[in-house]
């Protein structure tokens, strides 16, 4: 299979993946195995979708890492998402959590089941509720980070016996529902935030303790933890303040942020920096704004890391160019090298006897472009993970939140 920008597929190509309809991500409107027309290719690229994957015989094997269920279970988390957030919308009264519990619960259950094979690769859409899209995005990538972090999270919860330390249910209910009090803002609030992308603007920070209010002792206390505290910061730089025992309010920081929150804050701020209102930015643009100075110091550095396992920067399937000049599809994935991950050159995808490039291993060469963006320089390296999570580590606060 290969994964292709719409405005690079053509016809003649078979589809690998169903096609879904973008304002209804549950609906199929292709098949797999269509064959693809001109008039199709328009308009799938009229609908703004951000990918296709088209069948290719000699990459049968990149299917481990594509899954329709998941895909389903990410529409079922982002339609439960919606159906809380128009409640809210509508209503004071507390909303029935329910059905968003099972969404994300299932959604747990379907990533630990893909295993190795439980990335970030497929991406989901839904620009009707782009609410509900986040709420969704932010859901899946909290869940796979949570599925590297078993020791961490037992190291975190240290009140807990294993094995309810590791249950990630109410994280997955608190990531689907972090943006809650969002709804209750003043509609002006609402809109100065999707233009400005304001994180210091008072009101709209209030949507934190409006979700709050609303969660609050209706779902389970860590969640409802998470959904105060998802925009802390590792440094102290977040919101809100917490107020001491003797009055004053005092930054929260380090370990003294619930994991939970931690986690959540991560993919929040990965979805964040991906779509900020003007573009969406590659994978790797985006790991590499959280890397620079302005968000790392923000950032739990050990579930960053976790994050890096999970979020490749070249997906399986995506077409790469590497620094030889040769064109290349990405193959395999090594979560210890994020940035140098397998490839087979596109010239060499009819020979059987070709030999993978491994470009953890081929000293010297390194992808430079993803379609026409240059990406060399934004290359990191398993040298530069280890140096900031140490850096951190060692500044880090002992108390476990």
């Amino acid at each position: 299979m290969l994964r292709i920008r719409p405005e690079h597929a053509h016809a003649g190509m078979e589809l690998a993946l169903p096609i879904y309809h973008p304002s209804r991500p549950d609906a199929v409107i292709l098949k797999p195995g269509v064959k693809l027309e001109q008039s199709t290719v328009d308009r799938v690229r009229e609908m703004g979708l951000p990918e296709i994957w088209a069948r290719h015989p000699k990459l049968d094997g990149l299917q481990m890492f594509v899954s329709s269920a998941l895909h389903q279970r990410r529409a079922q988390a982002a339609q439960a998402a919606q159906a809380l957030f128009d409640r809210v919308a509508r209503s004071m009264e507390k909303p029935d959590f329910s059905q968003a519990q099972a969404a994300g619960d299932n959604l747990a259950e379907c990533i630990a089941g893909l295993g190795r094979a439980a990335l970030h690769v497929q991406e989901f859409v839904f620009p009707s509720n782009p609410l509900a899209a986040r709420a969704s995005n932010i859901a899946f990538v909290s869940l796979l980070m949570a599925s590297r972090l078993d020791a961490y999270l037992i190291r975190e919860r240290p009140k807990l016996d294993s094995q309810h330390a590791r249950d990630v249910g109410p994280l997955g209910l608190a990531a689907l529902v972090h943006d809650i009090g969002v709804p209750r803002l003043a509609p002006e609030v609402i809109e100065r935030w999707e233009r400005h992308r304001d994180e210091t603007d008072p009101e709209w920070r209030r949507h934190v303790l409006l979700g709050y209010e609303i969660v609050q002792s209706n779902i389970p206390p860590a969640a409802s933890a998470t959904v105060l505290n998802h925009h802390q910061r590792f440094d102290g730089s977040g919101y809100p303040a917490r107020r001491a025992g003797s009055g004053e309010l005092v930054a929260v920081t380090g370990r003294n942020i619930h994991i939970f929150a931690r986690i959540v804050g991560c993919a929040e701020l990965f979805e964040r920096l991906r779509d900020d209102g003007e573009q969406r930015r590659s994978v790797i643009e985006t790991l590499d704004l959280m890397r620079n100075d302005v968000h790392r110091h923000g950032i739990d550095q050990t579930i960053f890391r976790a994050l890096l396992a999970v979020v490749p920067p070249y997906p399986p399937g995506t077409i790469v160019t590497i620094s030889s000049g040769q064109d290349c599809v990405v193959t395999d994935f090594r979560p210890d090298d994020p940035c140098n991950p397998v490839v087979q050159p596109l010239d060499s995808l009819e020979d059987s006897g070709a030999i993978p490039i491994d470009l953890a291993e081929e000293g010297g060469l390194s992808i430079i472009r993803v379609g026409s963006d240059d990406v060399g320089a934004l290359n990191f390296t398993p040298a530069d993970m280890q140096r900031y999570e140490e850096e951190q580590e060692a500044e880090a606060e002992p108390e476990a939140a």
